[in-house]
């Protein structure tokens, strides 16, 4: 018999595929479509920033919809509100002309569904969470990024050839995808009932029922650490949506909108193949709660090495081969699929050890800690994401693809020496801290057979407290 856990794993996986497909799908068609070049290229990058930032502002709606409602209701919200959202941005600019108004229909519409992603996503990271993985949450968390993965790939992948299909269609090249994503989204809408109906009370530390939790001391500097990483993270990684499609259509690369698709199913597809081994090494690094925290750090700081490696060869080293006469026309273009592949691995080792460092010393039936963990998780990806499209197209604009991605390599550069020195140092203040707090420390110190004579004092003195208690 398939067990409960694996049962809601299951659906919040289908669920995820859903989502994510209708996320991705603009990323192929929608920069270099005609609506896109009307609007032009900063309102593009509006348009990629909406989704992250309705994700964003809703981080503290959903434990609040998942303590009234619980997850199977909120995810229901969600998807509905997805699906709403993508089959609007997609009729919109065959009913409203280009301009102003057709962009604030579909920043709204891009909202909408950034809204429904947040409320789904978290009734779907709490109810894993709380289905008893346990020392396995690291494999079932990285069997989700898979999904997201292949969802991501494929959104990208097949709209681009909805697209250039659609022409054809009654629907129209830019609807087509769009109401393809809208159905799935909305067959999907049956399987939220396998999530659970009801949420249990928040427990203190005692592990006694309490109607409130304490935000502020779930913030600790060791999440704080790893959330500010993540949220850089998703910056550096969603930068590139808005302005590699038009980078790439332009010689010498010759990308087509379908070809630019499959090179995110490249990023997407590397992604998910690293995400499994990704959740077994977090698992792993995970084993001796001590020091979990910083062995995740140190790991998620090989990540922006690997992302500072992509964004070179993305960027500064295909630009150089642009010009060089002592090399094949075709070399910036493998350069580039070379890139995606070790962006895809370096995206994965930055953000799936992220969530159970920061779900780290949570009571295990604590169900509101964990949703709003899990939704500060997804809030904090989504600032990143707000904020890198609007930024990577005004630095685009202004300087070009190859200075782009060098400033964004220098940010990745710092932000791995961060991690590193935060990894480091926050661990011996840790060892420390247990040592002197600990009440059986000098007891554990004489056990360890250290004789000077101050501290014999103090451990027979301890002998005889606890003799005479």
């Amino acid at each position: 018999m398939v067990s409960t856990r694996l049962v809601t794993l299951f659906a919040c996986q289908a669920l995820y595929m859903g989502v994510y497909t209708a996320a991705f799908q603009i990323t192929a068609y929608f920069p270099g479509s005609p609506t896109g070049i009307a609007i032009g290229p900063r309102a593009v990058g509006a348009v990629f920033s909406a989704y992250p930032l309705a994700t964003m502002l809703a981080t503290p709606l959903p434990p609040m919809v998942i303590s009234l409602l619980g997850e199977r209701t909120t995810a229901a919200i969600g998807i509905f509100c997805a699906a709403v959202g993508v089959l609007a941005f997609g009729i919109l600019p065959s009913l409203l002309p280009a301009g102003n108004t057709l962009l604030f229909f579909l920043l709204m519409m891009r909202m909408l569904g950034g809204f429904g992603a947040s409320l789904l996503e978290t009734a779907c990271l709490t109810s894993i969470a709380m289905s008893g993985w346990g020392d396995d949450i690291g494999k079932a968390l990285a069997t989700i990024e898979v999904i997201t993965g292949s969802a991501s790939a494929f959104g990208g992948v097949v709209a681009g050839q909805l697209y250039e299909i659609g022409a054809y269609l009654p629907l129209g090249a830019f609807f087509t995808p769009c109401a393809f994503c809208g159905a799935l989204l909305l067959l999907l809408l049956p399987v939220v009932t396998v999530l659970p109906p009801k949420r249990v009370a928040g427990l203190d530390e005692d592990g006694e029922e309490s109607a409130d939790v304490d935000l502020w001391k779930l913030l600790s500097p060791r999440r704080v650490a790893t959330g500010l990483s993540l949220a850089l993270s998703a910056a550096v990684v969603e930068a590139v949506n808005p302005m590699l499609e038009p980078h790439l259509l332009r010689w010498p690369y010759g990308f087509t909108p379908s070809s630019v698709g499959l090179l995110f199913g490249t990023i997407c597809g590397s992604y998910m193949l690293c995400a499994l081994a990704t959740g077994v090494a977090v698992d792993y690094l995970s084993r001796d709660s001590a020091s979990m925290g910083s062995r995740l750090k140190l790991f998620m700081a090989v990540g922006w090495v690997l992302l500072v490696v992509a964004m070179v060869l993305i960027g500064p080293t295909a630009k150089t081969a642009e010009f060089s006469t002592d090399i094949e026309s075709e070399t910036p273009a493998k350069i580039t699929w070379g890139a995606a592949v070790v962006l895809g691995i370096a995206s994965s080792a930055l953000v799936l050890p992220s969530l159970p460092d920061m779900l780290a010393g949570v009571h295990p039936d604590d169900e509101v800690s964990k949703a709003a963990i899990s939704s500060c998780w997804n809030g904090l990806y989504a600032i990143g994401s707000t904020i890198a499209p609007l930024a990577s197209t005004y630095i685009y604009t202004a300087v070009g693809f190859a200075y782009t991605c060098t400033t964004f390599a220098i940010v990745g550069a710092l932000a791995a020496v961060a991690l590193t020195l935060t990894a480091v140092f926050g661990n011996n203040r840790a060892k420390a801290s247990r040592s002197s707090s600990h009440p059986n420390y000098h007891a554990a110190m004489c056990d360890k057979g250290t004789r000077t004579e101050p501290l014999l004092r103090v451990c027979d003195s301890g002998s005889k407290a606890r003799r005479a208690v």
